[in-house]
């Protein structure tokens, strides 16, 4: 998804996988990108369809989830212990309520999981066996006054960077034939798809 809303092609991730390469979804907050790994996987997913013409090399649903999960946890260096739901693992965990619309009828959980789930059935969310949210409220934090003061914080950091922003703005038109012609040369990896 950062590729995308960068506008810098896509990440090659089913040649990636088929090399051997550990892919792991992750999300560097709120400053653009869907910050559920739902979503990531998601779009994992729906982009090697157009990436990949062979369909048996699609990313499924359950490489999808494990990307998002038992993978990120082999990049930090924690496989066993985290991403996964097993025997002294952190206990990590997301409870989703599978009552909800989204999940009715049941299929494929993993297609479910992927496909539908937004955030919005998560239930209890406990981190290292501890509840910190339950039945669609934070259990740590007062969210309300959290809110306010991040509220407070963009307008102050949106003022303070208004110059730095319109400066850009004007030399926009300067640096964008160069990015154009960065972004059309041929490279090893090819970062668009070709729908030709």
């Amino acid at each position: 998804m950062s590729n995308l809303l960068l506008g810098s092609g896509l990440q090659p991730t089913v040649r990636l996988l088929k090399a051997g390469i550990n892919v792991a979804l992750g999300s560097d907050g709120s400053s653009g990108n869907a910050i559920s790994m739902f979503e990531q996987a998601k779009f994992s997913m729906l982009l090697s369809r157009i990436s990949e013409p062979d369909c048996d090399r699609w990313i499924t649903a359950p490489r999808a989830l494990r990307m998002a999960t038992a993978n990120g946890a082999a990049v930090l260096g924690e496989p066993g212990s985290l991403g996964v739901i097993s025997a002294g693992a952190q206990a990590d965990l997301a409870i989703i309520d599978l009552s909800k619309p989204a999940y009715r009828p049941l299929g494929d959980i993993w297609n479910h999981l992927v496909m539908y789930e937004t955030g919005e059935n998560v239930d209890t969310v406990l981190v290292g066996g501890e509840v910190v949210y339950r039945h669609g409220r934070c259990c740590k934090v007062d969210e309300e006054a959290l809110l306010l003061e991040a509220e407070e914080l963009a307008v102050a950091d949106r003022e303070a960077n208004e110059p730095f922003l319109a400066e850009a703005r004007a030399e926009r038109p300067a640096f964008q034939s160069l990015i154009l012609d960065a972004l059309r040369r041929r490279i090893s990896l090819e970062r668009f798809a070709h729908l030709d």
